[in-house]
């Protein structure tokens, strides 16, 4: 009887095992959580296995503090890759027209020879001779300058004496004769950034330039062909400035620092030439090709403005200032002023004077004076002279008698 209570014991025990632990797997609670013990169907004490305990670290993590990443500073990006070079095109037969004649009809062709390429253009002419100014298009409206601006980066350093240093002289030289933007943009923030442009307009007197909209994108200094013609008169007088900027801008080479041809507009055509090129695209959706500079042995400071779609960038835009400078430079000069029409006063047919002669006046009767008497020179005196003369003869044939 015993033994059968402890076999029926032993299976109540066990069934109720199996309930609890299908009880607990259902309601999601693990073994270990019963705590210390569990009281299994009321028969016994069944101790709980030893909890169990993360072994002590042997070193604590080390988390890296946050770090504010720093961007770096804003720069004007590079220009699109230069397309492949090709020839301006011939003048087009349509719509060829006489060379201009004087100085407005050929800023007027050039401003026609741009339009005609779907462009926006301003044109300047400024003869430093006589200071006369000839203007068309929008030449008193702002274009974006492009690489026409670092000018003005060189001519502060020049002016405030900054370019002593080898370094900075060849990256000014770089940046004018190649148009290096590398060289640009590190001489752009030696040259005040903003504060440049401000500084030019004041040195020179200048109005119609304004600073980039957007800080450390030199390109988009704003400039008009006025104001660039003007600013040219000037700074080619400054005797700190002129001498080293205008030898740069003869030396302008047929390529530049980014492979892009340089030698469009002012080159391509004037017979002698001094110039700062300009391209750039696509800020603002936009592209800008400029043509700058001296012809005419310096005489005239030239500006030739250009703005269009991004579609007109590289060798369209370079055709376009070409042409224009073949309508603006008829022959490879700026025609000159036509002479001014010389008026001469009406002849009129002088009256007849109606005063009455005056009567004519009798001349007095002539006076003659008697002449002195003459005398008769005695022998005595005369003697001497007759012997001077009569002895000259005698010497004369004994000369040519004696052969002395």
């Amino acid at each position: 009887m015993h033994l059968y209570q402890h076999k029926l014991h032993y299976r109540l025990a066990t069934a109720g095992l199996s309930l609890a632990v299908a009880a607990l797997a259902v309601g999601g609670v693990g073994l270990g959580s019963l705590g210390q013990s569990s009281l299994i169907g009321g028969l016994g004490v069944i101790p709980a296995p030893e909890p169990w305990t993360m072994p002590p670290a042997t070193g604590a993590p080390t988390i890296p503090p946050p770090t504010t990443i720093k961007s770096p500073q804003k720069e004007q990006p590079p220009n699109e890759a230069a397309p492949q070079y090709h020839p301006p095109p011939p003048e087009p037969p349509v719509k060829a027209r006489p060379p201009a004649r004087n100085p407005k009809e050929a800023v007027a062709a050039a401003v026609a020879a741009g339009h005609s390429r779907g462009v926006r253009v301003g044109v300047a002419v400024l003869d430093r001779s006589t200071g006369a100014f000839y203007g068309g298009g929008a030449y008193q409206s702002q274009f974006a300058s492009a690489s026409v601006m670092k000018v003005f980066i060189a001519t502060r350093l020049l002016a405030e004496g900054r370019a002593t240093d080898t370094a900075v002289k060849n990256q000014m030289w770089r940046m004018i004769v190649a148009s290096d933007d590398d060289a640009a943009r590190t001489l752009y923030r030696l040259a005040g950034t903003e504060s440049l442009i401000p500084w030019v307009a004041k040195r020179y007197g200048i109005s119609g330039l304004a600073p980039a909209n957007v800080p450390n994108y030199w390109g988009l200094t704003r400039i008009t062909a006025q104001a660039t013609v003007n600013y040219y008169a000037a700074v080619a007088r400054d005797p700190v400035v002129g001498p080293w900027l205008l030898n740069a801008m003869a030396n302008a080479t047929t390529i530049a620092a980014d492979g892009f041809r340089q030698d469009f507009g002012l080159p391509s055509v004037a017979r002698g030439w001094r110039v700062k090129q300009g391209w750039m695209c696509c800020l603002e959706g936009l592209t800008r090709m400029h043509s700058t500079g001296y012809v005419n042995g310096d005489r005239y400071a030239v500006a030739l403005l250009t703005e269009g779609s991004t579609g007109v960038y590289g060798n369209y835009g370079a055709q376009t200032l070409t042409l224009m400078a073949r309508a603006l430079l008829p022959g490879g000069t700026f025609p000159k002023p036509a002479p001014a029409p010389t008026t001469r006063p009406p002849t009129t047919t002088a009256p007849r004077p109606t005063t009455t002669a005056p009567p004519p006046t009798t001349a007095p009767p002539p006076t003659t004076t008697a002449p002195p008497p003459t005398t008769t020179p005695s022998p005595a005196t005369e003697a001497p002279a007759a012997q001077s003369r009569e002895r000259r003869p005698a010497r004369e044939r004994g000369d040519r008698a004696g052969g002395r």
